[in-house]
């Protein structure tokens, strides 16, 4: 526990909070509950919804739902970002904003003028991630330019910190800090009672999930056998359409389409193989779930997922399209057939699995428990850290 004299009054700004669930969204509201767990004070700053309070308590966590927007959208927006700072400037000494947004000017804007930290974190690289996407905005100039004023930037992959100085960032503001597990939460499954190869999918049903992909390798499977049972778990607006092609390749009885749940754990448990074929990612919290959970992992080479899976394995086989790692296979992002071949590899090899999971069991308990990351966090807004 923190010292009452060292703590701290802290503001977390997201677009969206809980009980949306998503990636930032989750790892938004992990970390709130550390830093309350440490002694600190937490505020979360969200967007307005009109089927949710404008402010209550979650967890201990204060979260208001005041960012709105109305005639001029990225104006206003900021507006109401700025109100909430000027009226609740005597409950916050750091700010952290999640991701780099409209929010983010203001906030860097006001802590800079009253002498309050601020920070912000990038959720992902590339034509998807953070930088790319702010400069669609009439003010996307404005906003990389506050960013640059800000006290610390925190990239949570190596692709996103590469990103940030070819973007110009000060390399002595930028903080490599990941996302975290809580492992205590999500703990290694008993040994399981079937002899079914389970495949686990668990995510938003987008487009950019790859889920298509999936969806064609498991067909690929169907050719080589049919003794395997597929679960993804989600909602979103591809699942229409991916449970007409599941259809449509024959594979009605190996695929089961399951809604979205906060209790994801016994999907993980029951699974010898979790897959994320994603085109696009920052560090995906299902990954370092099913890691936890000693799941063996086969996931598409982009953004933090490189730095999960860890070095290519030396003497393996290796195909042109898929690399054995030390924790797990990555896949290029849409290659189906080099999918199916993974998954043959390790529905024939238990001993593979094995030795994958728990190599990577072995990385979340040295890198990425969810105790080490907020303790990274509190360095940073204490000043200890970068």
């Amino acid at each position: 526990m923190t010292h009452a004299a060292s703590s701290k009054k802290i503001l977390l700004i997201s677009s969206l909070f809980y009980p949306t669930i998503g990636g930032t969204e989750n790892e938004c509201r992990k970390l709130a509950g550390k830093f309350l767990e440490r002694g600190h004070e937490v505020t979360v700053l969200t967007a307005y919804r009109e089927d949710l309070p404008a402010h209550e308590v979650i967890d201990g966590i204060q979260v208001y739902r005041f960012i709105k927007s109305w005639h001029l959208f990225e104006f206003s927006f900021m507006l109401s970002v700025l109100s909430f700072l000027i009226k609740h400037r005597k409950h916050f000494q750091v700010v952290i904003c999640f991701g780099l947004y409209l929010f983010t000017a203001p906030a860097i804007i006001f802590c800079r003028l009253t002498g309050r930290k601020v920070f912000f974190r990038l959720e992902s690289a590339g034509k998807t991630g953070d930088l790319y996407r702010i400069v669609q905005l009439r003010c996307g100039s404005f906003i990389r330019q506050c960013a640059k004023m800000a006290h610390g930037v925190i990239a949570i992959s190596e692709q996103i910190r590469k990103e940030l100085l070819v973007n110009g960032f000060n390399p002595a503001k930028i903080s490599r800090i990941p996302n975290g597990v809580d492992t205590a939460v999500f703990t290694p499954a008993p040994p399981k009672d079937s002899a079914m190869f389970s495949i686990c999918y668990i995510g938003r049903l987008a487009a950019g999930k790859g889920l298509d992909t999936l969806i064609q390798a498991l067909a690929g499977l169907k050719k080589h056998t049919s003794r395997f049972q597929a679960t993804i778990v989600g909602s979103g607006e591809a699942k229409v359409s991916l449970q007409q092609q599941a259809l449509a390749l024959g594979l009605k009885k190996q695929i089961v389409f399951v809604e979205e749940t906060d209790n994801v754990v016994p999907y993980y448990h029951r699974s010898d193989v979790f897959v994320l074929p994603s085109h696009s990612e920052g560090m995906p919290l299902t990954l370092l779930e099913a890691m936890a959970c000693g799941v063996c992992t086969i996931a598409s080479q982009v953004g933090g997922i490189v730095d999960l899976m860890g070095p290519q394995q030396t003497g393996s086989p290796q195909q042109e399209d898929y690399r054995i790692c030390s924790n797990g296979i990555m896949i290029a992002p849409g290659a189906d057939h080099a999918l199916t071949a993974a998954l043959i590899l390790l529905k024939n090899n238990q001993h593979m699995r094995k030795k994958l999971a728990g190599n990577a069991l072995q990385t979340i308990a040295d890198t990425y428990t969810l105790d080490r990351v907020i303790q990274k966090y509190i360095d940073l807004v204490s000043g200890t850290g970068v």
